[in-house]
């Protein structure tokens, strides 16, 4: 949302330093409650992060230290669809692309350039994008 602004401090400690609180109890075996202490992460938080870790490392036991790492961390904006930050880079890079070429774009140009992109990445998207072929205004 273009307008939002986040009320609170939950949830906001670092992918990084989550993934090396689980990294220090998977593969150290050093203690939850420790491990949270010393990086400020709430214990049950740390709990959750380190028994997804687990589940994966059993299905899959020859994973390495850097391979086991966490998929998202903290809130998801609810039905957003770009989430991954590479996906959204590379959309932005393409529509400097084009506005260079095009002398510039509309809003309504680039809502429509972001349900194609969508599109075409196979992207879970509202069914309004699928109708109107046209992206929301967020």
């Amino acid at each position: 949302m273009r307008t939002y602004k986040r009320r609170t401090e939950r949830a906001d400690t670092p992918k990084d330093v989550l993934e090396r609180a689980c990294h220090l109890i998977i593969f150290d075996t050093k203690s939850i409650d420790a491990t949270s202490k010393k990086y400020n992460i709430p214990y049950k938080t740390l709990h959750r992060y380190v028994a997804k870790r687990k589940e994966k490392l059993e299905r899959n036991p020859n994973l390495t230290r850097a391979e086991l790492t966490l998929d998202s961390v903290g809130y998801i904006k609810n039905r957003q669809v770009f989430t991954d930050e590479e996906e959204e880079e590379a959309f932005a890079s393409y529509l400097k692309k084009v506005a260079d070429i095009y002398y510039g774009l509309t809003p309504y140009e680039t809502r429509k350039l972001a349900c194609q992109f969508a599109i075409k990445t196979n992207k879970a998207m509202p069914d309004s994008w699928r109708t109107k072929l046209l992206a929301g205004e967020d």
